[in-house]
């Protein structure tokens, strides 16, 4: 007699459809006897093949039962499933506001939010103020440079005067060399 209080257990007595029987001594010598399919590369080869070809079958099978599976879901089964989907984008998004909010106030660029991670506000306040601490470490020490310098040879780094000149005292130089020719 079927378990009423759980209608898909099987009847008292019988065993579960999927439970397999546990292997016997002779199984167990009759596997240590066969050769390994992966001693040689064409045996690895056609268990692999057979294999793959084992998974293809897999897979189809599922493909076929997916959409029964989905039509016999209940009406509650299908609203709980868009709740849970709702509730994980919900907190994926406090998560995301949460990082925002913990970079703007520690002064974090946004293109560095990512880094920050999941977690509690403790975890994820502790990462921001370590990224600020290396940005304002790479910024003291001074970032690279952003544009080119013409007069440069390979393997050499510009001169100190050149990387601190202001565009407006190049062009007065420039003029004043202009008009001291002859």
């Amino acid at each position: 007699m079927p378990d009423t209080a759980n209608p898909g257990a099987p009847a008292a007595g019988q065993p579960d459809a999927d439970t397999t029987p546990a292997p016997t001594p002779q199984d167990l010598a009759d596997r240590l006897n066969k050769p390994d399919p992966w001693d040689a590369p064409e045996t690895a080869r056609a268990e692999i093949e057979r294999l793959r070809r084992e998974a293809a079958g897999w897979r189809t099978k599922l493909r076929e039962v997916e959409p029964i599976v989905e039509a016999s879901k209940t009406d509650t089964q299908r609203l709980e499933d868009r709740a849970g989907s709702a509730e994980r984008e919900r907190d994926e998004l406090r998560a995301q506001v949460a990082r925002l909010a913990v970079a703007a106030e520690v002064g974090i660029p946004a293109e560095f939010v990512d880094m920050l991670g999941a977690g509690d506000d403790e975890q994820i306040r502790q990462r921001a103020r370590l990224i600020a601490e290396r940005l304002t470490a790479q910024t003291a020490t001074g970032a690279p440079r952003v544009r080119p310098v013409e007069s440069l040879t390979p393997g050499a780094a510009p001169a100190a005067a050149e990387t601190d000149r202001d565009p407006n005292a190049w062009f007065r130089d420039f003029l004043s060399s202009a008009r001291s020719r002859p």
